[in-house]
């Protein structure tokens, strides 16, 4: 091609009577051309590189960057050998942290329970199903929802025909193996099955003779579940307050805010556990690690607790304190451990009454 000459795609060509000139079924009359024309009428030959702007464009077809692959569609299936990890027992593992989401890893265990969203699962790095939810059809998972947020040396290579899965059962770890079919599902069918899962731990439980009954509401997506605390580690209880009775609309908003209690009593004493108390809620700053907060609605700003919540407050922790050996002297009002934030008597006289009276 010549110095400032280019070829022209045929879209953009000028309709009328120039293609069909070039193309030989109208004479093309004695013009200047230039090198088009004189390649037109055969006396000078056309390059092929040249002639590209004349032809359709190839169908382009998009491929992955080498080393990755592309998700899985929600309805994939396959089959995989099936082993199992437990949390905190060696190698990556031993960190409890899953690479995908570099938090904890989930338990089977901890779902069954309510106190998970899914159950971490380990794959190929390189397989379309890293960062997806799966089900299984195997009668051992049902109801469970697993999501492929780890991997390890030991699966590359190995795509979809081995999964590892989180127990928190040790045995689990040398001789578990089985082959199971699963499904990939979008986040949508994954949010509805694991709510589901979540109902079921919504109840009452009944209480002994003495104690007082607690209403579960473990809401497996609230932030605390993210936060697992060893039970040991807890050595007090910190008792608050809240000018607001309304019990649904605070639960509502620690889940928003990620700002909120272990338990919540109404005025009519009835007692709702929100956070498992192996995780940390944040109900006061510098001490949720250690402590569980509990909330006495309507008891703020100089308000006292009605009786039923009195007594209530007073029977969980009683509960509560022989559970993890907890020293009554460790039960604080929240006024109390921060003054400078907070009302003197928030929650009331609950927590001065154990400390001098002990557990009823």
């Amino acid at each position: 091609m010549a110095p400032g000459e280019q070829t022209i795609p045929a879209s953009q060509l000028p309709q009328g009577k120039l293609l069909p000139r070039l193309f030989g079924s109208e004479p093309l009359p004695t013009l200047n051309y230039g090198r088009l024309a004189r390649q037109a009428l055969g006396v000078e030959p056309i390059p092929r590189a040249e002639f590209v702007g004349f032809r359709p464009s190839p169908e382009v077809v998009t491929r992955p960057p080498a080393g990755e692959t592309r998700p899985a569609t929600a309805g994939t299936r396959m089959t995989a050998r099936v082993t199992a990890f437990v949390p905190g027992m060696g190698g990556q593992e031993g960190k409890n942290e899953v690479r995908g989401r570099r938090g904890p890893a989930y338990t089977v265990e901890d779902y069954r329970e309510g106190k998970v969203p899914h159950v971490s699962v380990a794959m190929d790095p390189n397989s379309p199903l890293q960062g997806q939810y799966l089900k299984s059809n195997d009668p051992e998972y049902a109801g469970i929802i697993f999501k492929v947020e780890d991997t390890g040396s030991a699966f590359k290579g190995k795509g979809n025909r081995a999964i590892d899965v989180a127990f928190r059962d040790p045995s689990k770890a040398t001789n578990y193996k089985k082959d199971a079919q699963f499904t990939v599902i979008d986040q949508q069918e994954a949010m509805q099955l694991a709510a589901k899962q979540q109902t079921g731990h919504r109840a009452i439980v009944q209480a002994p003779a003495g104690q007082v009954a607690v209403r579960q509401e473990i809401d497996p997506r609230h932030p605390a579940m993210a936060r697992p605390r060893d039970v040991k580690q807890i050595k007090s209880i910190v008792v608050h307050g809240d000018v607001s009775t309304d019990v649904p609309n605070l639960i509502a908003y620690s889940k928003t805010a990620d700002r909120g209690y272990h338990y919540y009593i109404a005025l009519d004493g009835s007692v709702t556990q929100v956070v498992p108390d192996d995780r940390k809620a944040n109900h006061i700053k510098g001490a949720n690690t250690d402590s569980i907060g509990i909330i006495l609605v309507g008891a703020d700003n100089g308000k006292m607790p009605t009786a039923a919540q009195d007594k209530a407050a007073k029977q969980l922790i009683a509960q509560l304190g022989r559970k993890y050996g907890i020293d009554p002297k460790n039960v604080y009002g929240h006024g109390e451990r921060q003054p400078e934030r907070r009302h003197a008597l928030e929650g009331g006289h609950v927590a001065r009454d154990i400390r001098e009276q002990g557990y009823s």
